[in-house]
């Protein structure tokens, strides 16, 4: 379980990530059991990109690490351009950006996010997005998303596009009582291949 007593913070004292992941970082790195807060300097447009977590080129294994209350320009809570890192049990709440609130995701040849579904984990709580993607930001990636809780998320839930190739499983998730101007719930653009099986998609606005 995450130990939300370990913190790794900010203070929203400057306008970068709190932890970065640089390219060529493999799976054997893992980060795990803590809480990643007060990144950015609640500046969107002046915050560097990952206010929580930033991954560029990237394949980290994140696990049991809470993403709470951070800024960036572009993910929040999580910035992802490259790599391939897996995410479990990583909730993300009440981070802000101007796209990819929670999750900021582009350019990677997999990411997989996934939960056991139990307690607050996977949880993709009250993050919200000035332009799209409150809860998570999708654009040109291989995915695999099972088993998240996106509730309350402003900016749309989910939003999920492409200019070339991408392919998506979005599988067993609830997407719950998320606004936007259009498309609270989910936004699908052009997705290559897109499975999107036995989710409960409910009360969105």
């Amino acid at each position: 379980d995450r130990d939300t007593g370990t913190v790794i913070t900010g203070n929203f004292s400057m306008a970068q990530p709190v932890v970065k992941f640089p390219s060529g970082i493999d799976a054997t790195t893992v980060l795990s059991g803590v809480q990643v807060t007060g990144g950015g300097n609640h500046d969107i447009f002046a915050s560097l990109n990952g206010g929580g977590i930033s991954i560029n080129g990237a394949s980290p294994t994140i696990m049991n690490t809470w993403v709470n209350s951070n800024t960036a320009q572009s993910g929040g809570g999580v910035y992802v351009n490259g790599g391939s890192p897996t995410f479990n049990n990583v909730p993300a709440s009440s981070n802000y950006a101007a796209n990819g609130g929670g999750f900021y995701l582009i350019n990677s040849p997999q990411v997989t996010i996934t939960s056991d579904y139990a307690g607050t984990n996977g949880m993709v709580l009250w993050n919200s997005a000035y332009g799209y993607g409150g809860g998570l930001y999708l654009y040109g990636i291989t995915a695999t998303i099972s088993g998240l809780r996106i509730w309350g998320n402003t900016g749309s839930g989910v939003w999920m596009d492409s200019s070339g190739s991408s392919r998506i499983q979005f599988w067993l998730n609830d997407v719950w009582a998320n606004s936007a101007p259009y498309a609270g719930g989910i936004y699908v653009g052009s997705i290559t291949d897109l499975d999107i099986t036995g989710n409960l998609i409910r009360q969105n606005s």
